[in-house]
């Protein structure tokens, strides 16, 4: 891999031995995370000129599920694939 196709996420963040992670910043959500993932996403796509397109997040789009995430769609024509991203916190 040559580098071009690295996806970076700034996010600071101190491991403890007790697998918690403490933060700058206040508590982080999954909402939070999910917002950042797309916004990683959808500039990775204009970056590499893909064909994909985010689609919305479950809520928005009405899945019937309490897990946060979001459905993302690659492709056209008659080759399209959807991708679902779904964010869960441990």
């Amino acid at each position: 891999m040559d580098g071009r196709n690295k996806l970076e996420i700034p996010f600071e963040a101190t491991y403890t031995n007790s697998m918690k992670i403490e933060t700058d910043e206040d508590e982080v959500t999954t909402d939070d995370i999910v917002e950042t993932l797309m916004d990683a996403y959808e500039g990775y796509a204009d970056i590499n000129e893909m064909n994909a397109k985010i689609q919305g997040t479950f809520e928005g789009l009405g899945y019937l599920t309490r897990n946060k995430g979001f459905t993302i769609r690659v492709g056209s024509g008659s080759i399209v694939q959807e991708f679902q991203i779904t964010v869960t916190q441990r």
